[in-house]
């Protein structure tokens, strides 16, 4: 059903509006205004097809609209800014009603789950990191049985020479042709 904006006046209001152009076929005083709107409702009541909602005008803000819009004060404008001002507010109170419910749906819905794709990137780097550690966890445990460490190889006329390294010091030791160099030793000092 269609509502219909109806303006309407304060006896305080209604002067000022009376002066402003294109006011001239309003009722001389509110209360002239007052009857004719009283039987015009009457008459609505009985039309049907739409309702009626009251939609009180004020002067400063009528004339601004006026203004704003290249408009005289008639029957027709008064009107339509009655409408205008209805709708705003109606709108108003959908948006606020559709902002609540938005609100009640988030505050009561659970969080999103993880999209596959980040799940998967996760697995992975879950595996890397496992993987990382348990790589430096063999190597640590080598490094700490072993007090040298074979850092380059090099042949020589009797076999192969050995360059060993550890926290403190270098050092070669020759002959080790048939075998090589071993990765790890215990050095003896």
């Amino acid at each position: 059903m269609k509502v219909v904006a109806i303006p309407v006046y304060t006896p305080k209001d209604y002067p000022i509006i009376r002066q402003l152009p294109g006011a001239d076929d309003m009722p001389l005083t509110w209360e002239a205004w007052a009857k004719v709107f009283e039987a015009s409702m009457k008459e609505r009541k009985w039309g049907g097809g739409y309702g009626c909602q009251r939609v009180r005008i004020r002067p400063d803000l009528l004339k601004v609209w006026l203004d704003a819009n290249s408009q005289v004060a008639t029957a027709h404008s008064r009107q339509r800014y009655a409408q205008e001002l209805r709708d705003a507010r109606e709108a108003r109170i959908a948006a606020h009603a559709e902002e609540q419910r938005a609100r009640e749906i988030a505050a009561n819905a659970p969080p999103p789950p993880a999209p596959w794709s980040h799940r998967a990137i996760e697995a992975c780097a879950l595996i890397l990191l496992a993987t990382a550690v348990s790589s430096d966890v063999v190597v640590g445990a080598m490094l700490a049985t072993s007090t040298g460490v074979l850092y380059h190889q090099e042949k020589a006329t009797e076999g192969v020479v050995c360059h060993y390294f550890t926290a403190t010091v270098t050092f070669a030791r020759p002959n080790y042709a048939v075998t090589g160099c071993p990765r790890f030793i215990s050095v003896d000092r």
